[in-house]
């Protein structure tokens, strides 16, 4: 229970810490003006992360096209540290400005925003993951396969409850988790193989919070699932 206690401590601390910067900036007089004209908005904050995620796709099946041996990673680590750090920073602050500017925004921006930063997140990081996963060794193998098997079942989830119920919105764990996965691919970027315990653990503390946060949205579909057959059950029974 205290380890508990102690990691939602940290976890809001970290929280707190990050919308700090992320508040202060996008309240600056030069970003509202952009958000007023339209020209700056969540959304293509996101959809910069999607264009930057698929540029690093491009690259990595260009260079194993052209028979490039896997130490390009290396020689080009400092390229994808640069397209990591910029799309890790848009979507520390996307959630910010969308909260900030829901005014000007719309809600059904919002919304759409919600699902696009999801879809960001895995489209961002599962490609770098994959690019690395055949110099890892079999323990690293069964980590990177246990943390894109949760990303699997939580975008499964996610496109479930937005079909049958309503979408599940982010929370605070699934922050954390991408945070920490950031984090483990900025060591694996930049040092491997000499990184790869910072990574390891980095990557366990990532995935555990990754699964905490699937446990606490499965039981929201559960529970708006039930509240769905009530409500049906309940309109059936008016009608007969």
């Amino acid at each position: 229970m205290k380890l508990d206690k102690l990691a939602f401590w940290l976890i809001d601390l970290a929280e707190r810490k990050r919308s700090c910067w992320a508040n202060w900036l996008v309240r600056k007089d030069w970003v509202k003006k952009q958000v007023e004209t339209g020209w700056l908005t969540p959304n293509r904050l996101t959809f910069v992360r999607f264009g930057l995620s698929l540029m690093l796709i491009g690259f990595f099946l260009s260079q194993l096209w052209n028979g490039s041996r896997m130490d390009f990673l290396y020689r080009t680590r400092f390229f994808i540290f640069l397209t990591l750090l910029i799309a890790a920073a848009t979507d520390a602050l996307d959630g910010p400005m969308a909260r900030e500017y829901a005014g000007l925004i719309g809600s059904a921006d919002a919304l759409k925003g919600v699902n696009l930063d999801r879809h960001a997140d895995k489209l961002l990081t599962l490609p770098i993951l994959a690019a690395y996963f055949p110099l890892f060794d079999l323990w690293t193998k069964i980590l990177v396969s246990f943390t894109i098997g949760g990303d699997i079942l939580a975008t499964l989830l996610a496109i479930l409850a937005k079909k049958m119920v309503r979408p599940i919105a982010s929370n605070r764990l699934g922050k954390a988790k991408m945070a920490l996965l950031c984090f483990a691919l900025f060591f694996l970027v930049l040092g491997f193989p000499q990184t790869l315990k910072p990574f390891q653990f980095t990557l366990v503390a990532s995935s555990t919070l990754g699964l905490a946060s699937l446990a606490s949205n499965v039981r929201i579909f559960i529970r708006r699932m039930s509240a769905r057959k009530e409500l049906n059950a309940g309109s059936r029974a008016d009608a007969a």
